[in-house]
């Protein structure tokens, strides 16, 4: 009898597990300059869109910092470069367009104030519904993009049950550091007034002792 309800109970979760499958979001669903998401959260819902607010109330490894909106792709598919979503940061400007469908590529190009270390969350939204999906200590070494383009898909459901076709890309950032100039190695003048004071200090403790 045991068995037969375990055996009863396997099916069921797989059953359920089959259904719920579609709405499921992992960090396989996306890649940027080759490497999976470091993080996904989702799948959220707003009436109206994804914002900065949703973002910065979530836990886990986008707790932090706050995210700031960059830009998005509000024409996926879409040819005309006049369309595709431009925005700056610190000095580094990006540009990001999407191929449009439940499955897609996107290219992210970036130029500037290079190289630099920035976390990265992209949103995939299809209809009320998206997933969130973070790129932690992501490089920029020099101006270039993530050509050829990294893919993305779309694993929630809407409303509806159905999976549904990309509404836009957007892109947020946080914690920008300027790699090009690293912290000055200390002059030979300041490290000889360095041991110099520790010497001092040396001889200091030696008087007190006597």
């Amino acid at each position: 009898m045991k068995n037969t309800l375990l055996a009863g109970l396997a099916a069921g979760i797989m059953a359920l597990g089959m259904t719920e499958a579609a709405s499921a979001v992992s960090i396989f669903d996306i890649q940027l300059n080759g490497q999976y998401a470091d993080a996904v959260a989702g799948p959220l819902s707003d009436p109206n869109s994804d914002n900065s607010d949703i973002l910065n109330a979530l836990t886990g490894a986008f707790a932090g910092n706050n995210w700031t909106y960059l830009t998005k792709d509000d024409f996926p598919g879409n040819d005309d470069s006049g369309k595709n979503g431009s925005g700056s940061w610190g000095g580094i400007d990006f540009l990001l367009s999407t191929t449009a469908g439940k499955i897609g590529t996107w290219d992210l190009s970036w130029s500037g104030n290079l190289p630099a270390q920035m976390d990265l969350v992209a949103v995939i939204k299809g209809s009320p519904v998206f997933a969130a999906y973070m790129f932690d200590n992501e490089v920029l070494a020099a101006a270039g993009s993530n050509t050829p383009n990294d893919p993305w898909q779309i694993t929630f459901t809407n409303g509806g049950g159905q999976i549904p076709d990309l509404s836009y890309i957007a892109l947020y950032i946080r914690d920008v550091v300027d790699l090009q100039s690293p912290a000055p190695a200390p002059e030979p003048a300041t490290m000889l007034l360095f041991a110099t004071g520790i010497v001092g200090l040396i001889g200091v403790r030696r008087k007190q002792k006597t």
